[in-house]
């Protein structure tokens, strides 16, 4: 019976695709991770620069906004280029698919893009947060003086 085979068809493909799914929200988490450790290593490293920025006039607030910011600013670039690769690697390996009995790759739709972008902002304005919150608490006076 044709919709017992696809059942079963379907019951196999299930299993496969929520592999990928805890594979793909793995390597989000990693990249979240990443983000984190690279903000997190920027900020030490310009603790100085941020403490003269606020003994300048800068608030508390604008130091937050910029460390957002620049994480937000990571993420959005690391997404253009994900997503330009992945366009680039679908459109070169396209041809060759049929030739080697591979069926015919669809490129992701304009709405499913805009998810995955959504995700990784969302992503990288969440693993900013913590060291934005570190520039926030900074103290100025300890700051400077041990610099």
């Amino acid at each position: 019976s044709p919709a017992f085979e696809m059942a079963r068809l379907l019951s196999v493909l299930g299993v496969g695709m929520d592999a990928v799914r805890v594979l793909g929200a793995a390597l989000v988490a990693m990249a979240m991770l990443g983000v984190f450790v690279a903000l997190w290593q920027a900020m030490e490293q310009r603790r100085y620069d941020l403490a003269v920025m606020r003994g300048l006039g800068a608030s508390r607030a604008t130091l937050l906004k910029l460390v957002v910011l620049e994480g937000a600013l990571t993420a959005v670039l690391g997404g253009v280029l994900g997503l330009a690769l992945t366009q680039g690697g679908l459109a070169l390996a396209a041809p060759a698919m049929p030739e080697m009995g591979i069926a015919r790759l669809q490129s992701p739709q304009w709405r499913v893009m805009g998810e995955v972008f959504a995700v990784i902002l969302g992503c990288g304005v969440l693993s900013s947060l913590l060291p934005a919150f570190r520039a926030y608490r900074l103290e100025v006076a300890r700051t400077l003086a041990a610099s």
